[in-house]
């Protein structure tokens, strides 16, 4: 745990470095991501090969909320699949590091998502593809997930994007066509561009929403290893995991303030915040 917790911490700062060098950037669910991502990566969840990228049997991770993408690409470059000097160039003309992630423009980077609502839609149709070329799996009732040995699909959603209508239609599709190949993990922070979640779209409550529509439900705490490893050991398929985050996390004196969804960083934020997380890695 010591471990993840460490590279939890050198992801935070990765990210604010290279959100502060583009000059723009989405700070606070990148931030708030990051825990998730580390467990799936390096805590043995994702199956995946770094110098075979495109391997025939790897898990699928789509990340929907696409605007967090400077998380996805620091813990895949810190899983070896590019260079982590690539990090620098996020934003920057002709990099294939863009302010949202476009298929295949790098080695892990499984689809284009960044309009909100659409890449669950994206996470099913390849989770019925992988079910068609792997029939054994629709012998499963509800598996867990480490019941499943072929390739599995992990989509990434934000509590923003709850409020567009194609979620529910795509978790509907999940139950009716019985895709026992897919998890859905929601990044529950509550903040989005202009207020917070709860107070702008009341959703609650989501746990009996989601059972309604045919998902395992478990909850986590999105910032916690052992209880995110246990939401991971427990969840059957299809399912969704709650995990309550904190925008900005690592970061004190941002946390939970919805106006970091998108704000530039100033290098007076940006060198305060710097010293808070690079204090952080120096106390381990």
């Amino acid at each position: 745990m010591q471990e993840l917790k460490r590279l939890a911490k050198r992801t935070r700062l990765l990210i604010l470095e290279s959100l502060f060098q583009a000059g723009s950037g989405h700070l606070a669910g990148s931030l708030s991501l990051s825990d998730i991502l580390v467990t799936l990566y390096f805590g043995g969840i994702l199956r995946y090969l770094p110098k075979n990228p495109w391997w025939e049997r790897r898990d699928r991770l789509i990340l929907s909320p696409g605007h967090t993408a400077p998380a996805l690409y620091t813990v895949l470059a810190l899983a070896g699949f590019f260079e982590i000097s690539m990090l620098k160039s996020l934003r920057k003309l002709g990099s294939p590091l863009e302010g949202h992630p476009i298929a295949r423009s790098l080695p892990g980077v499984e689809a284009t998502t960044g309009s909100l609502g659409q890449g669950i839609g994206v996470a099913c149709g390849i989770a019925k593809a992988l079910l068609l070329k792997y029939p054994e799996v629709a012998n499963f009732k509800n598996p867990k997930l480490k019941e499943i040995k072929s390739p599995r699909v992990f989509c990434i959603i934000s509590d923003g994007e709850l409020q567009e209508g194609s979620v529910w239609e795509a978790f509907m599709f999940s139950k009716t066509h019985q895709l026992n190949n897919i998890l859905f993990i929601l990044d529950k922070n509550d903040i989005q561009n202009s207020g917070y979640t709860s107070a702008i779209s009341k959703m609650e409550p989501l746990e009996k929403k989601f059972m309604a529509f045919g998902l395992d439900c478990r909850f986590a705490n999105g910032h916690n290893f052992e209880s995110l490893f246990h939401a991971f050991e427990n969840i059957r398929l299809p399912g969704i995991i709650i995990a309550k985050t904190t925008a900005c996390k690592g970061i004190g004196f941002l946390e939970n303030k919805y106006e970091w969804h998108a704000k530039p960083l100033t290098e007076e934020i940006f060198l305060k915040a710097k010293e808070e997380l690079s204090k952080a890695i120096a106390d381990d």
